[in-house]
């Protein structure tokens, strides 16, 4: 309880580096900082005996001193004084609150729909198939970091030109980060989906190969909604919250409602169905609102070509494997690597090459990230 208050106050400033695209500071603190402190924390804690006291202890004592560092780089940042403030200040808090109540609201529907499946199973299915279910959600989770990182780069980009007025860019810019999205996370879902048992056995172990058509189902799902997956991000940089904030509501009840139907009949694979569903709805309903006010589509040709010719490439991956009657998880998974990934890029790469403004985006992040 005692480290909360320095928790919440270190993500607030943590996203404040965002907005101003301080993103290597964010690193610094989120990602080496806290895990490497609390880490030796631990470390020593092991060599006098660790206690549930002593574990308390050290978060709390983490999210002090990420605290302490935070406020001390968004200090170097963002140079002004949070005490006394000029009298001249005022804060609009109207269109504040109008604009962050919607996503205090999207953040809590979040909260509710990520653990709903796990609800509904471990009420309606065995004790056993929750954990087959999340075994197969986790390596979609895993996945699904690739598109995570890319909005949590593109956000202060997309703002700053909705802000400035410049949508050409934005329809390029937006166009360029899906396709990005889709060349390294089509690859690994189509792998996925065309071996989820040796996927779930190299990573969990035999018992866990039920799962495979759950995984599959997943992975095709996500397939499809990674095309729309920066939509939602496009609306909340133009402040359409509430707009955003009926659609995560819409989505937490097709899921509540679809899973509820499914789950009782089919299972593991009722579960992954209807998350699919509730997800794909929510996108297009994104997809559809970004289309019509603001003219944007995520996808463009190169985008199609290239899911068409990983298509082609994990067929061929499946004629090699089973030539060469490979059983092994990890050969089999190496070979489909190769073949998917890595011919899939050579061969784009071939075709295309690299544009222009693939070059600007990526020494533009570079440069926001240095910087």
């Amino acid at each position: 309880f005692i480290g909360l208050p320095f928790y919440c106050m270190t993500r607030v400033i943590i996203g404040t580096l965002r907005g101003f695209k301080a993103i290597k500071y964010k690193v610094y603190v989120e990602n080496l900082f806290g895990p490497s402190f609390r880490f030796l924390l631990i470390l020593v804690s092991l060599i006098f005996g660790l206690t549930v006291m002593k574990v308390v202890y050290i978060y709390t004592t983490s999210y002090f001193f990420a605290f302490i560092i935070s406020s001390l780089l968004l200090k170097k940042v963002f140079p002004i004084k949070f005490i006394s403030p000029s009298p001249r200040m005022r804060l609009p808090s109207k269109y504040f609150l109008n604009f962050t109540w919607p996503l205090f609201l999207v953040t809590l529907i979040s909260q509710f729909r990520a653990p709903l499946n796990t609800i509904v199973l471990g009420t309606c299915a065995k004790a056993a198939d929750v954990g087959l279910y999340n075994a197969a959600f986790l390596v979609i989770q895993t996945v699904l970091l690739i598109i995570t990182s890319f909005a949590y780069i593109s956000l202060p980009v997309f703002s700053e030109l909705i802000a400035k007025d410049r949508w050409p860019e934005l329809k390029d810019l937006h166009k360029l980060v899906t396709n990005w999205i889709l060349y390294i996370s089509f690859p690994i879902f189509l792998i996925i989906m065309a071996y989820p048992k040796y996927v779930l056995t190299l990573l969990f172990g035999k018992s866990y190969a039920p799962a495979d058509l759950t995984l599959q189902i997943l992975s095709a799902s996500f397939m499809i909604n990674i095309c729309f997956a920066l939509c939602g991000l496009i609306m909340i940089s133009a402040g359409k919250s509430k707009q955003h904030m009926i659609i995560d509501l819409l989505m937490l009840m097709s899921l509540g409602t679809v899973a509820m139907v499914l789950i009782p009949k089919f299972g593991i694979e009722g579960a992954a169905i209807s998350l699919g569903i509730s997800t794909l709805l929510g996108n297009s309903l994104s997809f559809l609102y970004v289309r019509k006010f603001f003219r944007l589509s995520p996808i463009n040709s190169a985008g199609i070509r290239f899911m068409l010719i990983g298509l082609g490439y994990v067929a061929l991956s499946k004629f090699f494997i089973a030539w060469l009657a490979i059983k092994n998880e990890f050969i089999v998974l190496t070979i489909a690597g190769i073949i998917v990934f890595g011919l899939v890029h050579l061969t784009r790469y071939s075709i295309e090459g690299i544009s222009k403004q693939e070059l600007t985006f990526f020494r533009t992040i570079q440069g926001k990230i240095r910087s």
